[in-house]
């Protein structure tokens, strides 16, 4: 729920930014689509492993996590309705290349794959998908003018930062299920070092905004400052860390990212 909370954070960011007024169904699709992502994600985890984030697999557990499955997806179904052609395109097109992550969806079995199987794909998946959905669908009929476009690319980079300590977590667990994330592949540090590198494009990319003045100063000044305490948390990930470290701590950059955000209403 936490995650469903930090994704709608991030499209209510959206509409700040953009100077547009905050849809309420939008909001609530958000939040129920992300919970129904990441229960579906578990689902399969807990399915298929007999243990999943320190959670002993037991048959209520799954029953429970399946009714929430199952709720959450009928009621963003429903809101579906309310999305304009070009919103309703966007959102199958992430909808399908999130469980096609998880799930092989081609029907023939000669060119059968899953996405997570393509190597270091797992950090930009999720950072593309994660800025499409929470920039694109805030924009009236999703349009994609210069503004819309700096606050994808600031939000790409933020996220492919804070997603790839959650790999430096799971990457012995990657690695057993032979899916090739940067930790796999790179190690800790040089994982961390990518991190980094994407920080800079965030940083980066915020100036430019404000440089092309698609953003107040003010506004970048609050996005930075979520920049410095996301290069804090990346220094500090490491694989023993606790699981309310990343939840709350990595995850919980975005939730205060938007707050920051939000504050400069007033000032």
């Amino acid at each position: 729920m936490f995650v469903a909370l930090c994704a709608t954070s991030l499209i209510w960011q959206t509409y700040i930014l953009l100077d547009l007024p905050v849809e309420i169904p939008i909001l609530l699709l958000v939040f129920l689509s992300t919970f129904f992502v990441y229960s579906f994600h578990r689902y399969v985890k807990m399915i298929t492993f007999k243990s999943f984030d320190d959670i002993t697999v037991t048959k209520l557990n799954i029953k429970v996590l399946r009714s929430l499955v199952i709720l959450t997806g009928i009621l963003t179904t429903a809101l579906l309705f309310s999305l304009s052609r070009s919103q309703l395109m966007l959102f199958l097109i992430c909808g399908v290349l999130t469980i096609w992550y998880s799930i092989n969806i081609i029907p023939f079995r000669r060119f059968s794959f899953t996405l997570r199987s393509i190597p270091f794909l797992k950090v930009f998946l999720i950072s593309v998908i994660w800025s499409a959905f929470t920039v694109f669908l805030a924009s009236p009929e999703s349009n994609a003018g210069t503004k819309e476009m700096m606050v994808f690319f600031e939000r790409f980079f933020f996220i492919a930062a804070i997603a790839i300590p959650f790999d430096i977590r799971d990457a012995e667990r990657d690695s057993k299920e032979q899916i090739r994330t940067f930790p796999v592949l790179l190690g800790t540090d040089g994982s961390k070092k990518v991190a980094f590198t994407f920080i800079v494009g965030f940083f980066a990319s915020t100036n430019y905004a404000v440089y092309i003045e698609a953003q107040s100063v003010t506004q970048a000044l609050a996005l930075m400052v979520s920049g410095i305490i996301s290069i804090l948390f990346i220094a500090g990930a490491r694989s023993d860390r606790s699981l309310q470290y990343y939840v709350f701590g990595v995850e919980g950059i975005s939730l205060v990212q938007s707050l920051l955000v939000a504050l400069t209403l007033i000032f």
